[in-house]
């Protein structure tokens, strides 16, 4: 029952208040404390202020604190209850609690399993980024030289057509190595669109030119 001046009795407990508080139900309506005095001091302000708000409102009060052990240890409880106003203008709740602790435990677990989850993708992603300039490092030197060998006079077809093979397998492994590229960034968010005009039936050939070979 919460009084008009901002008292706080408790005018029935559960034998159960035994568990969580450490004392009998006797000891939690003679003396309100003994149980308020359990709440984590870290908490104690958001559930009295989440109190204060469904007094004024005459509102359903919803909260999740922890409640210290008289031997140690934290446990979880949540509160719930609603409101009747008596005729001294008293407003007495009706409410039940519930020991959520291992619900808390699990969503612990839960969390720290996505953490992890989250730094191995953020892993994988500089992973990405890293191999795809080690890759592209020796590639580009593969390319540049297969350019200057095309334009030498004294090759024969065949060794021109080896050199155009090259220059597109390098291309390929170039396009693959920036998709690659720009997996990392949509991982981590960083990638930007670029929208350009695309010739369509070069984007075509090649598809085609890759494929081919397996056809």
């Amino acid at each position: 029952v919460s009084k008009p001046d901002g008292t706080r009795r408790f005018t029935y407990l559960s034998e159960a208040v035994q568990r969580l508080y450490g004392c009998t139900p006797q000891e939690g309506m003679e003396n309100s404390a003994r149980l308020f005095g359990r709440i984590h001091p870290d908490d104690r302000a958001g559930i009295f202020h989440a109190s204060d708000e469904a007094n004024r409102n005459m509102s359903i009060f919803k909260h999740e604190a922890r409640i210290l052990q008289p031997g140690g240890g934290i446990r979880w409880a949540s509160f719930a209850a609603s409101p009747k106003l008596l005729d001294d203008g008293s407003i007495c709740w009706d409410g039940i609690e519930f020991d959520i602790t291992d619900r808390k435990l699990i969503e612990a677990e839960l969390a720290q399993a996505r953490d992890e989850a989250e730094a191995a993708n953020r892993a994988k992603s500089e992973f990405l980024a890293v191999m795809s300039h080690e890759l592209r490092t020796p590639l580009n030197p593969v390319l540049g030289f297969s350019e200057l060998l095309a334009n030498e006079p004294n090759l024969s077809n065949e060794q021109q057509n080896w050199l155009k093979i090259i220059r597109q397998r390098g291309q390929d492994l170039l396009r693959l190595i920036g998709a690659t590229l720009d997996l990392a960034k949509i991982e981590a968010g960083k990638v930007i669109l670029d929208l350009q005009p695309v010739q369509i039936t070069l984007l075509l050939k090649d598809m085609t030119a890759s494929v081919a070979p397996k056809a």
